[in-house]
């Protein structure tokens, strides 16, 4: 997203315009939209719009889940009313720490994780990333899984 201006001029750049389609073709196959924080402005036209167009009416989207993770304590049903028009129903959370989130509770296994627990109803013991105090922390946390993941390959 670019920061609010009047009018976004998503297709006069190149590089802009790439990220704009490449933002269209992962939403349109996505199954776990996950915002940080973005409020989405009612000034913000042009983004909501791309961003509805590629997600689609949430009424075809019955089984993907919307994850909001904003600020502490912030208002989870003004977040959801923000984004209603992407939420199919009950499929969101909105959570007002990182560390609570699917992204957290699953590295690299969100989306596994979600749907055998929706379309399967199993729930897998999480791996949880560890509430770390610095990136370098997390990067070495990560660095194992990147590695387990390769030795698998």
């Amino acid at each position: 997203m670019l920061y609010p201006v009047d009018k976004k001029a998503y297709t006069n750049d190149m590089y802009i315009a790439a990220q704009r389609r490449a933002l269209e073709t992962l939403l349109d196959h996505a199954f776990i939209l996950t915002i940080f924080g973005y409020g989405a402005p009612q000034t913000d036209v042009e983004a909501m719009e791309l961003m509805k167009g590629a997600w689609g009416s949430p009424d075809v989207r019955r089984m993907e889940e919307i994850e909001i993770i904003d600020r502490p304590n912030c208002d989870e049903d003004a977040m959801a009313d923000r984004w209603q028009d992407f939420i199919h129903n009950h499929h969101y959370q909105v959570h007002d720490d990182f560390f609570k989130s699917t992204l957290a509770d699953s590295p690299g296994r969100s989306v596994e994780t979600q749907t055998q627990r929706l379309y399967h109803a199993r729930w897998y013991e999480l791996n949880r990333l560890p509430q770390a105090e610095t990136l370098e922390e997390i990067r070495e946390w990560y660095s194992r899984l990147v590695e387990a993941e390769r030795r698998a390959e």
